[in-house]
């Protein structure tokens, strides 16, 4: 975490770790969230509020135009991404933010940390504790409400298993997307462009038709997806070396046609094998950049939730 936000979440004598950091602002608990991938932290703060006020929390946020803030709801309250120019000038954003923030709260009757965000029950020591979710943040709700979030999850799971996987709908989507990326690649080779970059954009796109085609999202659509882009891709990179070497073929007046004028040139032609072998290098590079980040991306994104364990608690 940045050590501006560390400096102005010292205030509140806030519990902070890694990129995550827990505390009371005003009495509401807050989590902080800042990550390489964020524009700035965010402040989720815990708090009950039906989903009309959590929208005019939204509304009001946004009508005051400010520069590189967001704001947002989730299931236990409210978020707001605060972002500055610098990291000097954070604790100036963040003091004229934070006091928008909770005259805005104050405005719409928002709980403080003795209500439980989910349910609207007084918490006391005896119905409530502080709960870890799966992202890591902690809030403080009723052993009622965390039944009901773990019977919503369990639900949601099985709803998933007994889902048909439709392998066949989703396969039609995986191949569009490889068709999509072998158009893109056809375009940026015409172009004189770096064309291998466009596995990426197959892989991806894959995805989302597979999903979009009731495909359900698994381990088999991760290794259909990297199978069939990479049939395209390798496809892609030999039509066009034996059109080169057709054409190669008929200037020679020599009989040798498609594979075989490929191998041929392969074998006898230095500068032709050289440059097949950078083609499929720079291909082959690209691919595997593309294949690692949507292994990593696409496993993140097919993690079921889990339930919350009870154990798992400050």
């Amino acid at each position: 975490m940045n050590k501006h936000v560390i400096e102005v979440l010292n205030r509140y004598d806030f519990q902070i770790d890694k990129h995550l950091a827990y505390g009371f602002i005003n009495d509401y608990e807050v989590n902080v969230f800042e990550g390489p991938m964020t524009n700035g932290p965010i402040f989720f703060f815990s708090t009950y509020l039906n989903d009309v006020k959590k929208q005019l929390f939204v509304t009001q946020i946004k009508q005051r135009k400010l520069s590189m803030v967001q704001a947002n709801f989730f299931e236990f309250g409210v978020f707001v991404v605060i972002g500055a120019m610098s990291g000097k000038g954070f604790a100036k954003k963040y003091d004229e933010v934070m006091g928008i923030i909770l005259s805005t709260l104050e405005s719409l009757e928002a709980p403080k940390k003795d209500i439980c965000p989910l349910t609207g029950v007084e918490l006391d020591e005896e119905n409530s504790n502080i709960n870890y979710l799966n992202n890591g943040i902690k809030i403080k709700m009723t052993y009622e409400a965390l039944n009901d979030i773990n019977k919503k999850i369990e639900q949601v799971n099985e709803d998933f298993v007994n889902a048909p996987n439709n392998y066949l709908r989703g396969f039609l989507g995986i191949l569009l997307g490889a068709l999509t990326g072998l158009v893109i690649s056809i375009i940026l080779n015409y172009l004189g462009f770096v064309s291998s970059v466009s596995s990426i954009i197959s892989i991806f796109f894959g995805i989302f038709l597979y999903k979009k085609f009731g495909g359900k999202p698994n381990g088999v659509m991760i290794a259909m997806s990297l199978i069939t882009t990479l049939i395209f891709m390798v496809g892609f990179v030999l039509i066009i070396y034996m059109l080169f070497a057709n054409a190669y073929m008929q200037e020679a007046h020599m009989d040798l046609v498609w594979f075989d004028a490929f191998l041929y040139l392969l074998s006898k032609n230095s500068d032709f094998a050289s440059s097949f072998r950078h083609d499929i290098l720079m291909y082959g590079l690209f691919y595997a950049i593309a294949a690692g980040f949507s292994i990593y991306s696409l496993i993140n994104s097919i993690k079921r939730p889990k339930t919350i364990n009870q154990n798992q608690q400050q």
